[in-house]
């Protein structure tokens, strides 16, 4: 994932034992990628977005079949807060625009499907 500023790539480190030890940041214009211990599992995020200032995370996350998204600054510094507080639904996705404004699709889980030929 490239950087709000275009200088920093954000990628996912296989083979790592902690699953806090997942990100890895690295300059475009190229050197030693940089381990990045997260403030959250891996397997706590559904989606993973940059903010506009480059200094946090978005993401969504998902507890008892209700998502929502969390802010995460990368130095984690600061523990993760949530942002919104929804009580039912998915997250099916997010964006944030460059002036922090967050667009979120939500949607319920769709079980079961029925098909139907012929209809007349």
């Amino acid at each position: 994932m490239l950087s709000p500023d275009g200088s920093r790539i954000f990628f996912v480190q296989e083979d790592r034992k902690d699953p806090y030890d997942w990100g890895m940041m690295v300059p475009v214009i190229g050197g030693i990628p940089q381990r990045l211990r997260m403030p959250f599992s891996e397997g706590e995020v559904g989606r993973l977005k940059w903010v506009p200032d480059g200094k946090s995370f978005l993401y969504s996350k998902y507890d008892n079949g209700v998502a929502n998204i969390w802010s995460a600054p990368i130095c984690g510094n600061k523990p993760p807060r949530r942002i919104t507080n929804f009580q039912s639904d998915r997250i099916s996705a997010f964006d944030v625009s460059p002036d922090n404004r967050l667009v979120i699709s939500r949607s319920e889980r769709l079980r079961d499907v029925v098909f139907i030929k012929n209809v007349k």
